[in-house]
């Protein structure tokens, strides 16, 4: 993941920095890419020894997880919003309120391993 780019990008960076490891990390990285997705798929077929995706992504892709304990409490929001130039404003709304109820949008997004904001601070 590039991390000026890519938010799991950015937030890895930020926490490394805190620990003093992002530099160290940085000059033994041989690729940058763009999205998560490319990172999963390299590593997927072999072309990227490692990289660091979200563990939700990691799962799709059938990765092997390795826990950096500097990086474990970190936590991203996927969120959903409505254009105010959208042109279908209230099926768009309709559709992101879907999303957030517990047995509809939000069962399917749990089904892949995402947490429900209320269940983010646990």
């Amino acid at each position: 993941m590039h991390p000026d780019g890519a938010a799991v990008g950015k937030i890895v960076r930020a926490a490394l920095q805190k620990e003093g490891r992002w530099d160290e990390l940085a000059k033994r990285t041989t690729v940058f890419m763009g999205t998560v997705n490319e990172v999963a798929t390299g590593v997927k077929l072999g072309s990227t020894d490692a990289g660091f995706v979200w563990d939700v992504l990691a799962g799709q892709f059938d990765l092997e997880v390795v826990t950096v304990p500097e990086l474990s409490g970190l936590r991203a929001q996927v969120t959903a919003s409505v254009l105010k130039s959208s042109a279908q404003k209230e099926v768009a709304l309709a559709f992101a309120r879907y999303l957030a109820v517990p047995n509809k949008g939000a069962a399917t997004f749990s089904s892949f391993g995402y947490l429900p904001v209320s269940d983010q601070h646990r």
